[in-house]
């Protein structure tokens, strides 16, 4: 009996043991936290448990929590990668979208208040985050990755100084689109597109008609909209959170200031580097005058 005995506390002790090195040996799962447009690494260790339906993290000191639920925007053309999960919740105006492949996540959360340009100053509502077996090799190709495709946004345009000198009367088409379809290993994305008419009126102002839009296969943070005030997100009229896919108008005029307004197209996509999921939001933003900014 006591040979018995022995034996099992010995088959025990070795179990344990080799479960002891299986535990040394798995990789630790990383969250880190970067910036969404600059693609800047904020913060690494980020506390962050995820459940079927919430989400919860401490970023910067400041505890986050949202209610999730799953969605469905896989665009089923036969160029996404299968297999993805995708949620999403708000809390406010705090948006956070969740892409989740083989048990690795990119977690995005966005201000859906601000304006593009409000929101690239803004890292404190307005971050990406990345979960799963990630190296430092890896988190750094994903920060990389940010850095170019924000490059490609063509973000520093400008506003021409000149617009008292334009004559009262003159008409210009504003177009803004965006697809995230180009995306290497493509998961899921959709895109944006935009119309409406400016009529130059007196001094900078413009007068704004005929506003439309197209948003298909979308997150709740991807649309089209109008601003009053684009860098201090005054916003004068916006596509929903939800839109159909179809084209749909937006009743109304809106006087707009040249100098300060824009329009504004985003559609969300996502990736894989590495075997980790990345979201990315491109944008298409157009001046008064149908420039390009």
């Amino acid at each position: 009996m006591k040979k018995t005995i022995s034996l099992v506390l010995a088959l025990a002790l070795a179990f344990a043991g080799n479960m002891n090195v299986y535990a040394e040996e798995k990789p630790e799962k990383i969250v880190t936290a970067m910036d969404s447009y600059s693609g800047e690494i904020i913060e690494n260790n980020v506390p962050l448990n995820i459940s079927e339906d919430k989400i919860s993290f401490v970023y910067q000191g400041q505890p986050y929590v949202f209610p999730i639920e799953e969605i469905n925007i896989n665009t089923n053309d036969g160029r996404n990668i299968e297999g993805a999960n995708f949620y999403s919740g708000n809390n406010g105006d705090l948006i956070c979208n969740v892409v989740e492949y083989n048990g690795k996540y990119c977690v995005q959360v966005v201000n859906t208040s601000q304006s593009i340009a409000a929101r690239k100053i803004n890292e404190k509502d307005n971050f990406t985050m990345i979960c799963g077996d990630a190296s430092e090799k890896t988190t750094k190709a994903v920060s990389n990755t940010l850095k170019l495709e924000n490059k490609k946004m063509n973000p520093a345009g400008k506003v021409s100084t000149e617009l008292d000198t334009l004559a009262a009367g003159s008409t210009y088409n504003l177009y803004v689109f965006v697809s995230c379809k180009s995306f290497p290993f493509f998961i899921s994305g959709g895109s944006a597109e935009g119309s409406a008419k400016s009529t130059k009126s007196s001094g900078s102002n413009y007068k704004v008609t005929g506003v439309k839009y197209s948003v298909t296969y979308n997150w709740p943070s991807d649309g089209v909209s109008l601003w009053y005030d684009y860098q201090n997100s005054k916003v004068a009229c916006e596509s929903p959170a939800w839109p159909s896919a179809q084209t749909t108008s937006i009743p109304g005029t809106w006087t707009i200031n040249g100098n300060t307004g824009a329009f504004q197209a985003e559609a969300t996509g996502s990736f894989l580097i590495k075997n980790i999921p990345v979201m990315n939001t491109h944008y298409s933003v157009c001046n008064m005058d149908g420039t390009s900014r």
